[in-house]
């Protein structure tokens, strides 16, 4: 006597499309490419559906402008040909892994070897929380902010880098969740660019967090500094270097000297903590920290300034 097992095998097209929808956003992108390789059905239905939702992505190319690479959530896409060809033919190979993707937060590093249209067409399926651009050179920097426009609900962060833009430029830049400006060639204090008081006050103004290398400023012009931070709506952060020496300046104008101790209070300034590398102070509803600040060695001091409710920069 002979037993037949007969099994069913499901046809997963014969499901309905919601629940196509629903399971293709689980799919990781790597498993999404090898999907749309075991038949024209799959092929087509990866490309038309959305890939879900991603912790993070990026773009970038490399410094000589020969290769880029992109990452797009689990998936790594490193050393392809930066030229039109090369950009076009991910383009392609894109389009067909989803209609739609969401990131939490994306980084676009700008580079003159890559339009500004390529970069609208790369990113046309994507939905962004956050949304970072990197820039080394005044036109990397206009076409950041241009491309800024084209996602209005998102936040956007923004880093300059190399190069000190000019005044009009600084002041073209919409609000921002952070700016961030590292100035690396600098030289010494005689010949370095130090971001001036008045301009630096106006992006603090106009940005949720301002990191910035050196600033051109006295004591006068960081109680200012401090005033607009403590007097401001929302959260502030604000990040810069200055000598210690400069630091031990202000602080002096301020009645804060090497003598004073935790709870002593100066004017509307407080101490907090004092120690050999770092002094922390409150000032009406911000905090303040020198970190790396000594009193007579002249190295660089990290000045942090915060108005969070309830918090403190440590």
């Amino acid at each position: 006597m002979s037993l037949s097992v007969v099994i069913d095998i499901m046809d997963f097209f014969a499901l309905p499309e919601v629940f196509h929808r629903e399971l293709l956003k689980k799919v990781n992108i790597a498993d999404r490419m090898n999907l749309r390789c075991t038949c024209r059905a799959f092929e087509k239905l990866v490309a038309n559906s959305n890939a879900g939702y991603y912790e993070s992505g990026k773009i970038a190319p490399t410094r000589d402008g020969r290769f880029f690479s992109v990452y797009l959530g689990d998936q790594q896409f490193n050393s392809m040909h930066l030229s039109e060809i090369g950009l076009d033919t991910f383009l392609q190979f894109q389009n067909r892994l989803f209609s739609r993707i969401h990131f939490n937060d994306f980084e676009i590093k700008m580079s003159e070897y890559i339009s500004t249209q390529f970069i609208r067409e790369f990113t046309e399926k994507f939905a962004i929380d956050s949304l970072h651009f990197s820039a080394s050179t005044s036109d990397q920097l206009y076409r950041s902010v241009e491309l800024m426009g084209d996602f209005p609900k998102s936040t956007h962060n923004l880093a300059i880098y190399d190069f000190a833009p000019e005044t009009e430029a600084f002041l073209m830049i919409p609000p921002l969740n952070i700016l961030q400006m590292y100035f690396i060639k600098q030289g010494t204090p005689d010949n370095r660019y130090e971001i001036p008081t008045a301009i630096f006050m106006y992006l603090q103004q106009n940005h949720s967090s301002v990191l910035a290398s050196y600033v051109r400023m006295n004591s006068e012009g960081f109680l200012r500094v401090l005033q607009l931070c403590s007097n401001g709506t929302g959260e502030r952060t604000i990040r810069f270097l200055k000598e210690s020496l400069m630091v031990a300046s202000w602080l002096r104008d301020y009645g804060v000297t090497e003598d004073s101790i935790v709870g002593d209070t100066c004017g509307e300034f407080l101490v907090i903590k004092t120690n050999i590398r770092s002094t922390k102070l409150r000032y009406r509803n911000c905090f303040i920290l020198f970190s790396g600040f000594n009193w007579v060695d002249d190295w660089a001091t990290t000045v942090i300034v915060t108005n969070f409710e309830g918090e403190q920069v440590e």
